[in-house]
């Protein structure tokens, strides 16, 4: 993964052009590239879950800043999962909450601006909306942080800092810890964070680094710094390689190795029903349950 900060400290440093003028058009091309990658397929890597909790006597609610479209809303209620049906206009919605009805056994739900109301409303508070959407990517702007140092347990989720001033501000930003990235979830203060995934190694006390980065998959995280520094060259008239690079890796010239292209291996709205492709085995099954037998 390669973040915000070091795909324009990449940029300046390509260009050979520190100006003052140059780094802030540097900032701004990395996020034109950004949002017009994701902007060009409804790739998978942009979907995202988010659970938000019902709010006694409350129907409306607000969507996420980062919500782009709504794939799929779903009420948890113990173990029963109830799937609301969207209501696609305002006056057969106006119709059907004319007359006040409660419950919380949720049955329609209608998208309006940025905002989310369901049928009936809600009675108790804190059983769990499930949403599933395709977010938008949203600006870059923030450099890298790095203060100060980082524990967190294998397996756990509660990082804790050491002369550290995190913020609540960098939820949503990634978190470097013993080589490996997770995206933080959220602050609670300026030495405590948590992460989405558990860590898959414990460090103690050990460096890191917050950064903000592209949802794009991090392998092809080097399009965000060759979009634009081809757009450099282009403009001064030079001859250079990165905008053949970019092209390769984005896959947009078919007649070129599509197998390292983010469109060849990201480009699919198919999913496979597992996440597990097994290559072809050249040799013959062997059943495992057939143990070698007559060893000391």
């Amino acid at each position: 993964m390669i973040t915000y900060q070091e795909l324009y400290d990449r940029y300046t440093a390509l260009t050979k052009d520190s100006s003052t003028a140059n780094v802030a058009l540097g900032k701004a091309l990395v996020n034109e590239y950004n949002q017009a990658i994701c902007g060009m397929r409804e790739w998978d890597f942009l979907e995202k879950e988010r659970t938000f909790p019902t709010i006694a006597e409350t129907a409306s609610y607000r969507l996420p800043a980062d919500w782009g479209r709504l794939m799929d809303l779903w009420l948890v209620i113990g173990t029963q999962i109830y799937y609301p049906d969207e209501v696609f206009t305002q006056s057969y919605w106006r119709q059907l909450v004319s007359s006040s009805s409660s419950s919380d056994v949720v049955q329609k739900f209608i998208l309006y601006s940025d905002h989310v109301s369901v049928f009936p409303t809600p009675v108790t508070a804190d059983y769990l909306y499930h949403m599933l959407y395709r977010r938008i990517a949203k600006d870059m702007s923030n450099a890298d942080y790095s203060t100060g140092n980082a524990s967190v347990a294998q397996g756990g989720r509660a990082v804790t800092g050491v002369a550290t001033v995190w913020t609540a501000a960098m939820a949503g930003r990634w978190i470097s810890l013993g080589g490996l990235w997770y995206e933080i979830t959220s602050v609670s203060s300026g030495t405590a964070l948590i992460i989405e995934k558990p860590a898959l190694s414990a460090v103690a006390g050990g460096t890191y680094k917050i950064g903000e980065a592209s949802p794009i998959p991090g392998e092809f995280h080097d399009l965000l710094w060759k979009g634009p520094v081809a757009d450099y060259f282009d403009f001064k008239g030079m001859k250079n390689p990165f905008r053949t690079q970019y092209e390769k890796r984005l896959g947009v010239d078919r007649y070129r190795n599509m197998e390292s292209s983010l469109v060849y291996n990201y480009g699919s709205s198919k999913k496979s029903t597992s996440q597990v492709i097994r290559r072809r085995s050249a040799g013959r099954v062997v059943n495992p349950n057939f143990y070698p037998s007559g060893m000391a």
